[in-house]
């Protein structure tokens, strides 16, 4: 027969373990440490927006510089790049037949003088012979008439020999303005028409900007206004420029306005073509912003004209656009979960669209490590 005595043992055991389990149970729960943050107040705050647009330096003034004669180059005096003053010759056409014609017209000229003298001195005679009574009317009227067509006929040779001179004049291309050369289009022996362009001329003293300014923006830039200019040739150096004109209408492919900035000084450094930027500011409707930091969820990232260009996915639970963040009773010092709708960026904050009103407090260091609806501990002076 089995004994019972390590039976109820094994019982008596089972029950004491029982109940000590039992009494361990009945212990308080340990009370959440209430954890330190840094929290911030939300407030609405007036703000200036600054972007900087690309633009390249262009001449104001451009135009193609051609002879104003036909002929064949004779000589080509300046390079693409050199720098030329006003009455600077370009280059020059074969000047012969010119010459040759001007001659002519000297030599006719001069016949045309020589018959207007002997015009001149028989009218002379023929009015003393009318007066002594020797010649009649019609001999007097018939001088006077051959004056006349003398000294028209002189006056019209003398004004066709101005014209040749100024033609074989035409032979010298000269710039009307000191500039530099940006583009030749005919080579020394070229034969060129009237007007056929030889070379392309940039005046100097007259640079600007030119850049593009997108249509979210055009509407808060306006002629005359002042705006600073860096160029990468020029490092830190600021040039202040006014802006002289912008386009009535948007560029088709770009939908941007094309708008040109005129230069206060033009420093030796600074070429034509090179590039650079316009610092704008814009004076902003007032908003509020918050730390990236004070987030929990993902964020639709905002490009600085408010449009998307990328999600920067998080580890909470925001999504369409929203974003959690942390907010704190400031009597109680209880944190409650909010979801916010963040804007574009500026700098390392957000622009918050909705979700908060000014004045409420938000967890913006340590919001990682407190769950929501338990108290928290703030820095010293918040």
């Amino acid at each position: 027969m089995i004994s019972q005595r390590p039976l109820r043992s094994l019982k008596v055991i089972e029950l004491l373990a029982i109940l000590i389990l039992a009494g361990c149970g009945s212990e308080p729960p340990v009370p959440e440490p209430e954890r330190l943050v840094a929290v911030e107040k939300f407030q609405l705050r007036d703000h200036r927006v600054a972007v900087s647009y690309p633009g390249t330096l262009e001449p104001r003034y451009e135009n193609e510089l051609a002879f104003q004669v036909s002929g064949r180059i004779d000589r080509r005096l300046v390079e693409v790049g050199d720098r030329v003053e006003a009455n600077t010759i370009i280059a020059t056409l074969d000047r012969q037949d010119y010459d040759l014609a001007l001659a002519e017209l000297q030599n006719l000229k001069a016949a045309a003088d020589a018959d207007h003298q002997l015009a001149v001195r028989e009218l002379k005679r023929i009015r003393e012979l009318h007066r002594d009574g020797f010649a009649g009317d019609s001999q007097l009227d018939a001088a006077i008439n051959l004056e006349s067509a003398s000294a028209a006929r002189l006056k019209a040779l003398a004004a066709k020999q101005s014209e040749s001179r100024n033609r074989v004049g035409y032979t010298e291309l000269k710039a009307q303005h000191g500039g530099v050369i940006t583009a030749l289009f005919a080579e020394t022996g070229a034969v060129l028409a009237a007007g056929q362009p030889v070379a392309q001329l940039a005046w100097l003293g007259e640079w600007e900007f030119v850049t593009s300014i997108p249509e979210n923006r055009i509407g808060k830039l306006a002629p005359g206004d002042i705006v600073d200019l860096r160029f990468w040739v020029l490092e830190d150096q600021t040039i202040h420029g006014q802006v002289r004109e912008i386009a009535p209408a948007a560029d088709p492919a770009s939908r941007s306005y094309r708008v040109k900035i005129s230069l206060e000084s033009v420093p030796p450094a600074l070429r034509l073509g090179m590039s650079g930027n316009v610092q704008l500011v814009f004076d902003q409707d007032s908003f509020g912003t918050l730390p990236t930091s004070a987030f929990l969820g993902a964020t639709e990232q905002y490009d600085e004209s408010g449009g998307r260009f990328g999600s920067d996915p998080g580890s909470g639970s925001g999504t369409g656009g929203t974003v959690d963040i942390l907010v704190v009773d400031p009597d109680s010092r209880v944190t409650s979960l909010r979801q916010v709708t963040p804007g574009r960026p500026i700098g390392d904050r957000l622009v918050i669209v909705d979700g908060l009103h000014p004045g409420e407090w938000v967890v913006t260091k340590g919001a990682h490590k407190v769950k929501p609806g338990t108290r928290v501990r703030l820095f010293e002076g918040q």
